[in-house]
């Protein structure tokens, strides 16, 4: 069925989550602020991502996108990650094992 299910943007990941099980709301545990950062974890994934689309599909590369920009946004993909998983853990009241990621 997942193999049915679009993720190339986070609006579409939340949404099929949500198909998935009504009870997960994916956005609102990416949406909560992220250390000092202006830019919350939803907004990150959705920038990420589209320049991802735009570097494969269009070409678009960005020449200030630089490896110090590459290293937070990699830091930024790693709690996206965390954060998913701990949230959808809470939901079904399972256990958080850090050592599965």
């Amino acid at each position: 069925f997942t193999n049915t299910l679009s993720f190339q943007n986070i609006y579409k990941i939340c949404h099929n989550f949500n198909v998935l099980d009504k009870n997960l709301d994916i956005s609102s545990a990416l949406k909560k602020p992220y250390k000092k950062y202006k830019e919350n974890l939803f907004d990150a994934a959705h920038r990420i991502l589209e320049h991802r689309h735009g570097m494969i599909h269009r070409l678009d590369y960005d020449i200030s996108y630089n490896s110090k920009l590459i290293k937070k946004d990699i830091e930024r993909v790693e709690e996206i990650i965390l954060r998913s998983y701990k949230y959808i853990c809470q939901v079904y009241n399972l256990n958080v094992r850090i050592d599965y990621i």
